[in-house]
């Protein structure tokens, strides 16, 4: 057999087309490709059998009990095969948008199909908010009950991105559904355990959350996790018997993944890892394969299954192993995965295309799905030495001059021989599977056959007849434009426009026009953007999300069809625009984010211009035993955050600083917002040692600024106070000063910029870590302008002008009194708004599209991913007098208010960064307001605190309140007087007995609860009855602190 490179012919493919021959020069290449280099194999005594054909678009499919095979079609159609036969009617037809990767893309049978006829479909929602949805249908024959759809769990929001959807789902061994979620091209959901994205979820029927998973709190997405850390997800398999769950998890540029997941909580890596990692924290795959061209190698793995059914005639040494099979290489492979490693042993080679969802039988056999060929086959294992047919040829019904083709599937001991007939006859060279006439004429109508022989004997097959019709000239098909080759960047609109004539019967009508977009990566396709058919023009819009490898190519495909049923096909390639988009550090070595993926500079990747991607730099990382804290990135080279993808080749920087020792911070009594100023009078021509001076005036300001000043020269000022960071790591502090001004924290001279001068700005850089740190600023005016600005820049912050929450000095008095409302309960309220900002809004002029009540500040209550806004109102409870700090981390912006107060400024469009201020309170519960947008990309909010005997840390859900508690009344007995009555007892128990059924061995009356009471140390109880005062209407918290048990209630209700 000669054989061919091919990536070569990959490239031929797509190049080797000339100008007015495109169609015809293409189809000549796909037939010598089809015929050379994926000639098919199989070991000896299996062979391939066709059960059916005439699926649209397939994507995956189930065994039923019955024998009966449900193959789900992408545009929204669950077909039967039954007896080896496709079923007219389809068993339910969803409205699905299925562009790109969407679409109906899961199936799973319920454990109790046979009586319960329960059906569960994965399928891409057609209307209102895009998202995957999981359903639940009822079987009434081969049909599903009209009406019957049960919502089981609406997946989270899609971004424009139409890849990466996952949607494999399963039921385990322990009865629960088990479902994949692709992370919808954005590689940072994968670990964010607050979306579904990315996951394999473990989830009831209903789609509750079930018992054993491993996160039992949390987000409602959280608490369905198994595991994560996936980037595709598109099929797995669970192991009959044992349960095993193995992940197959489509890789990006290198590796193929099939990962266990039998086990909850493990994190695969994705996208910090691809293939084998080593970072103890990701689990590794049981086995991955490269991509590339080759034995063993390919580009996506589509399908896995465990080889265990009840029965089979397979030979015994493959029970129990693991097939799964490629997309682009069109090849099955088996893995042994019951030993410490795997071992991959070739089986089945020159498949048809794009092959996908193998699956075991319940005959026995293997069965898969091409999407090519819109076909389910079977491999069947025959012994016999004489020749068999599997695969009957059809009979052709064509006109004079089309082609016409029979083919043949046959089984036996090789070599098996082949001769085709006509009427009875032998046709001369005709001896191969498949017998082709290039051009019909009437005379090559009639009834053919094959006759397979071997050394054993010979097997005919069924008759096939070939009709042909008188001749009718084709119709042409033109692409007018765009012209071929024509260059895109990722968000062009590309119009296009094309004619169709048929020689017989001249123009044709646009019902005749068929329009077909595919966007081809690597060495395979994809469905592209939908384009309208039955018109001669129309438009698409290339995405700017979704796939970001730079090796891809869109085809524009026109057929035309004549009135006899003749079709003809032009196309025409569109290319992208290239550019380099290189990554440096200073110093160099370091890793930054590109895509969601670490990359350690210097490096540089290959992009379609105008495609988003994420770029980001970790806040500190350690290379040469050294550890270096981000500053910043270089001025007109991004934010970070995110990028579009320039038109030319750019190179994004981000700068480091060394950390050197950290200065501790300090501790300060009762500090408050603020600066504590002296100015001063004089002519110097450097600052003065205002130690030995007498201050004309002394006072407070918010900020580092000249307005207390009397005149504007020969004047100078000092300030004292603290200032507050946020994290550990350097920070650059920054004078600008007209004349002389520096800078010290603590007694450490940071900023060094005196002397007579104009602006000018100096810097200097010192390690701090987080809290309160002592800080001096000095200047002097003799003359010219009054200038005076202080910044700072540090860990997740860029470099501003020390803003006014940053700042304190120590003073007994200002700190906020507490609001401590009435009537609270923890929770806090939301409400929950659409659409598209630059900034947050105002949210008193919206209506919010959903209120409710949350138990924590996260992004739970949102609706979809992008263009949304969240704000959250309630009280905050601090436990001490003292200075709090308040963090938000979030993508993209987000503001805190302490009343009327704003604490933190985290506003506008931006990647993940977190912000941070300080306010002195007072013990209790003060008045909270949070607000969050988000645009595109990521979905980001956290909010923590730090203060007195609190470190920084989320704010928990216990010091979170709401008004709106309902209070118990007060039951004023009357009466009454100070003390309790008890009962004491004696006795052996686990738990407090019923003491209404127990007669105490001494009662009597108690001043305070206590032991005081008892006539033993061991084997008693006590109980109190009574009534606690409380001085105001409000929210209570009673402890018991005991060895062994207690319980207090207050009325009939349990409390503790």
């Amino acid at each position: 057999m000669q054989t061919f490179n091919a990536a070569v012919l990959r490239q031929c493919a797509r190049y080797c087309l000339l100008n007015g021959r495109r169609a015809s020069i293409f189809a000549g290449i796909l037939l010598f490709w089809s015929q050379l280099s994926f000639t098919q194999s199989f070991p000896q005594y299996f062979s391939q059998v066709q059960v059916t054909n005439g699926i649209s678009s397939p994507t995956v499919m189930a065994f039923a009990p019955d024998g009966r095979i449900f193959v789900a079609e992408q545009g929204g159609k669950l077909r039967v095969i039954k007896n080896n036969a496709l079923l007219a009617a389809p068993f339910v037809q969803l409205s699905v948008n299925s562009q790109g990767e969407r679409g109906l893309i899961g199936i799973a049978l319920d454990p109790g199909f046979a009586t319960n006829g329960y059906v569960y479909l994965y399928y891409t929602v057609a209307n209102g908010t895009l998202h995957n949805r999981i359903s639940r249908f009822t079987a009434n024959g081969d049909v599903a009950v009209a009406g019957s759809e049960r919502v089981v769990l609406d997946l989270d929001a899609l971004s424009s991105a139409t890849n990466h959807n996952g949607g494999a789902m399963h039921f385990g061994k322990d009865g629960k559904l088990y479902v994949a979620v692709g992370e919808n091209a954005n590689a940072s959901y994968a670990q964010n355990l607050d979306v579904y994205h990315g996951k394999l979820l473990r989830i009831n029927a209903d789609g509750s959350v079930p018992a054993g998973n491993p996160y039992a709190s949390g987000s409602e997405q959280k608490k369905r996790v198994w595991a994560y850390g996936l980037r595709n997800p598109y099929t797995f398999a669970v192991q009959p018997g044992t349960g095993r769950i193995l992940v197959n998890d489509v890789g990006q540029n290198n590796w193929e993944e099939i990962n266990d997941a039998t086990a909850g909580n493990r994190n695969f890596g994705w996208p910090a890892a691809e293939g084998t990692s080593g970072n103890a924290a990701y689990a590794n795959p049981v086995y991955a394969y490269p991509h590339g061209d080759g034995d063993g190698r390919g580009c996506a793995i589509t399908g896995g299954t465990f080889f265990n059914p009840t029965a089979t005639n397979y030979p015994a040494g493959f029970t129990g192993k693991y097939f799964y099979q490629d997309l682009c290489n069109r090849w099955i492979n088996v893995v042994d995965v019951s030993g410490g490693s795997a071992v991959r042993t070739p089986f089945a080679t020159g498949l048809p295309g794009s092959t996908l969802s193998i699956s075991t039988g319940n005959d026995g056999n293997l069965y898969y799905l091409s999407r090519d060929n819109g076909a389910l086959y079977k491999i069947i294992y025959s012994s016999n030495t004489a020749p068999a047919i599997t695969g009957q040829p059809t009979s052709v019904s064509t006109s004079q001059g089309q082609p016409a083709s029979f083919t043949v599937g046959a089984s036996g001991t090789a070599p098996l021989s082949y001769q085709w007939r006509k009427n009875g006859v032998n046709i001369a060279g005709a001896t191969s599977t498949a017998y082709t006439i290039a051009s019909t004429v009437p005379a090559n109508a009639g009834q053919y056959r094959v006759v397979v022989s071997n050394a054993a004997g010979s097997a005919t097959s069924n008759v096939a007849t070939l009709a042909v019709a008188a001749f009718n000239a084709p119709p042409v098909a033109t692409i007018t434009s765009p012209a071929d080759h024509k260059i895109y960047r990722a968000g062009d609109v590309i119009s296009f426009t094309g004619t169709g004539t048929d020689p017989d019967g001249g123009t044709l009508p646009a019902s005749a026009f068929s329009w077909v977009v595919n966007f081809h990566h690597d060495s395979h396709k994809h469905d592209g953007p939908p384009v309208v058919s039955g018109a001669k023009s129309g438009s698409f819009e290339i995405p700017t999300e979704g796939e970001t490898s730079a090796n891809v190519w869109y085809r524009l495909i026109l057929t035309v069809t004549d009135s006899q049923g003749l079709t003809h096909r032009d196309s025409v390639d569109l290319d992208p625009k290239v550019v380099a988009v290189s990554l440096a550090s200073n110093p160099s070595g370091l890793q930054l984010n590109l895509g969601g993926q670490p990359q350690t500079t210097p490096y540089t990747q290959n992009f379609v211009s105008g495609i988003l991607l994420s770029l980001g730099a970790p806040p500190s990382q350690t290379l040469n035993n050294v550890t270096y804290a981000f500053n910043n990135w270089t001025a007109g080279a991004g934010a970070g955050g995110s990028i579009t993808v320039p038109d030319v080749n750019t190179t994004y920087t981000a700068n480091f600083t060394a950390n050197a020792a950290l200065l501790d911070p300090v501790g300060v009594s009762n500090p408050v917002s603020g600066l504590q100023y002296a100015y001063y009078e004089g002519t110097w021509d450097a600052l003065p040692d205002f130690n030995a001076l007498t201050p004309g005036e002394t006072g407070e300001v918010n900020q580092f600024d000249l307005s207390p000043r009397n005149r504007n020269d020969n004047f100078g000022f000092r300030y004292t106070g603290y200032v507050s960071v946020a994290a550990d790591g350097q920070y650059t502090f920054y004078t600008s000063s007209d004349d002389g001004s520096q800078l010290f924290v603590g007694t450490t001279l940071v900023v060094n910029n005196n002397g007579l001068h104009g602006v000018q700005e100096r810097s200097g850089t010192v390690g701090l870590k987080a809290g309160l740190h002592p800080i001096t600023v000095t200047h002097f005016e003799k003359g010219g302008q009054e200038v005076l600005a202080v910044s700072y820049a540090g860990p997740g912050v860029g470099k501003q002008v020390i803003p006014a929450t940053a700042l304190y000095y120590a003073s007994s008095p200002g700190l906020r009194p507490a609001d401590n409302p009435a009537g609270v309960a923890n929770g806090l309220q939301y409400g929950y708004y659409e659409g598209s900002w630059s900034f947050l809004p105002d949210f008193a002029a919206l209506t919010p599209k959903e209120t409710g009540t949350a138990t924590a500040i996260d992004l739970s209550p949102r609706k979809r991913n992008e263009n949304f806004a969240l704000q959250f109102t309630g009280y905050v409870s601090v436990p001490t007098d003292g200075l709090y700090t308040f963090f938000t981390n979030s993508d993209d912006g987000s503001q805190l208010f302490i009343g009327s107060t704003l604490v933190v400024e985290n506003n506008g469009l931006h990647g993940v960064q977190e912000r941070s201020g300080s306010i002195g309170l007072k013990a209790g519960r003060h008045a909270l307001r949070v607000g969050y947008l988000q645009g595109v990309l990521d979905a980001v909010l956290s909010v923590s605190y730090a203060g007195p005997g609190i470190g920084k840390q989320a704010i928990p859900a216990s010091a979170l309140y709401t008004r709106g508690l309902s209070l118990r009344s007060a039951d004023n007995p009357g009466g009454s007087s100070p003390g309790l009555n008890y009962g004491y007892y004696e006795g052996s128990w686990s738990f407090l007995p019923d003491f209404a059924a127990l007669t105490p061995k001494e009662t009597g009356t108690a001043t305070a609860i206590d032991l005081s009471l008892r006539n033993r140390n061991e084997e008693f109880a006590l109980q109190f009855t009574g009534y606690v005062s409380v001085p105001t209407d409000g929210l209570y918290t009673f402890f018991t602190n005991s060895d062994d048990g207690s319980q207090l209630f207050i009325g009939s209700t349990l409390v503790v």
